[in-house]
């Protein structure tokens, strides 16, 4: 029987040796997501928690309009207003313009790639006990 790990955050010490994916910016450090090629049916069971208040990094050789870039609610895919802006060295930071509730998310990115599409990186707010 083949065993098939869930795929999981890796943490970065940054940006600069980093090629292309998507960071999440903490106080515990920067962690590079885990791209999906589709929205998954089920939430994936190691997504990444963090703060209500996420910022995300997005680096790709070649990035796309900030429209194609955003946060949504799981499994509705209700868009959340965040605040994009482009940054130096190929880098977009989107980040929600009020703090999220406890819940699943999903970061929506264009694909870095000349066939385009969506890649999507999932995170989560925990409950606060």
């Amino acid at each position: 029987m083949l065993f098939v790990p869930e795929p999981e955050a890796v943490r970065v010490s940054g940006l600069a040796g980093e090629i292309s994916g998507a960071y999440l910016r903490a106080k515990a450090g920067t962690f590079k997501l885990y791209p999906y090629a589709t929205l998954e049916k089920g939430f994936p069971k190691t997504t990444m928690a963090t703060t209500t208040e996420p910022t995300f990094l997005i680096k790709y050789k070649a990035l796309e309009n900030l429209t194609k870039y955003g946060i949504y609610s799981f499994p509705e895919s209700r868009a959340i207003p965040a605040n994009k802006k482009k940054k130096t060295g190929n880098v977009i930071q989107v980040s929600p313009r009020s703090d999220l509730k406890p819940g699943r998310y999903y970061l929506q990115a264009a694909k870095d790639s000349m066939y385009g599409g969506s890649k999507y990186f999932f995170f989560r707010i925990p409950v606060e006990h």
